[in-house]
């Protein structure tokens, strides 16, 4: 059974009750709601449902954009094979990017981030179970899955939230665990995955800070002796820009040693400017990101979202899709040197294999 909703239309609880019901009743297995809420994974749904209700029929969800997205991308790629196909396909394309379809993007936080962003810098406490912290957290995950949407037309590929385990087989726990880090630490974050990239792209939102971050951490090379050689390695994968966003670079050691951060540009002059003072630590990583103080602008519902949808696929394009791991250099061939004189004796005192 499909269930398809436009606009701020949403799905509610008794309605999807009712159809799990009548699904049960006439054996069908499984409910598909289509609307305008995101969510990480299809198997998630912006709806909880106990349990009990879902022991002979599973409930998916899919979001109008997800739709749209893909079947741009299967356009893309050409991997539809039948012209009728394709040309239906591409219709139903342009029908739903027209603003009249009722489809839209996730725009604006809730009404509450407003709230939750003046409590942060007013260090003031948190609830957990409040409604303030349950939406916010709420609005974060689907603007997850919006960012990823929108960076899978830029990279050609299908991009995902990257969830531990737990989170995705529980999405209930996934949203306590955030309210838990949300009120602990005024922090939202996101793992994206973006196929064949030298890393995760790791976004975090620092509330008290006001701030956006968005950035790849690389393992430095084990095969440079020096800090200036490994900080040289990195250096040389981005290319100088005339625009795009302030890259830095954070080189990382273990222990005690303090962690530096310089722009790029300090960096590709002085290699040695990440260098730590009263120790000889190598750095064991490098992060490379762009960080944006929003100030005043950090508290509006839509320019957050606005700003964070524009850094995150400019660091991309500007510095993430440059970057590669280091990869260990295959071993070399050992040659064993042989003595000569050895070697002849050995010839001489060899018994007769007849």
């Amino acid at each position: 059974m499909v269930e398809a909703k436009v606009g701020a239309h949403e799905v509610g609880e008794a309605q999807l009750l009712k159809y799990i019901k009548q699904a049960k009743e006439h054996g069908i297995d499984a409910v598909i709601t289509i609307t305008n809420q995101f969510v990480a994974l299809p198997t998630h749904h912006p709806v909880t449902i106990p349990k009990k209700h879902l022991r002979s029929v599973e409930i998916f969800h899919w979001s109008w954009t997800y739709i749209t997205t893909l079947a741009q991308l299967l356009l893309r790629q050409n991997k539809i094979e039948s012209q009728d196909q394709r040309f239906i396909l591409h219709e139903v394309v342009k029908y739903l990017e027209d603003p009249s379809s009722g489809k839209t993007g996730f725009t604006s936080m809730n009404a509450e981030w407003k709230t939750v962003v003046q409590s942060a810098f007013n260090n003031s406490k948190l609830n957990k179970n409040s409604d303030e912290v349950l939406k916010t957290v709420s609005s974060w995950h689907q603007e997850q899955r919006e960012l990823c949407l929108q960076m899978w037309p830029l990279v050609g590929e299908k991009v995902e939230v990257k969830l531990p385990r737990a989170h995705r087989n529980d999405p209930k726990q996934r949203l306590v665990d955030d309210c838990e880090k949300l009120v602990s630490e005024y922090l939202l974050t996101s793992v994206i995955e973006i196929p064949n990239a030298a890393a995760d792209l790791i976004v975090t939102v620092d509330i008290t800070r006001k701030s956006i971050t968005c950035g790849m951490r690389l393992e430095a090379p084990k095969d440079k002796k020096s800090s200036s050689a490994k900080v040289n390695w990195l250096a040389r994968q981005l290319p100088i820009k005339e625009k795009g966003p302030a890259i830095s670079i954070k080189a990382i050691r273990k222990g005690q040693a303090m962690d530096i951060t310089k722009p790029i540009e300090e960096v590709r002059l002085y290699p040695n400017v990440l260098d730590a003072e009263n120790t000889d630590t190598q750095p064991v990583s490098f992060e490379v990101f762009t960080s944006l103080d929003l100030g005043g602008k950090f508290s509006g519902n839509r320019v957050f979202i606005e700003q964070l949808e524009k850094i995150v696929p400019d660091f991309y394009e500007y510095a993430g899709q440059y970057l590669k791991a280091w990869v260990a250099p295959a071993p070399r061939v050992k040659r064993v040197e042989i003595n000569p004189e050895e070697d002849t004796e050995a010839q001489v005192t060899a018994p007769d294999d007849e």
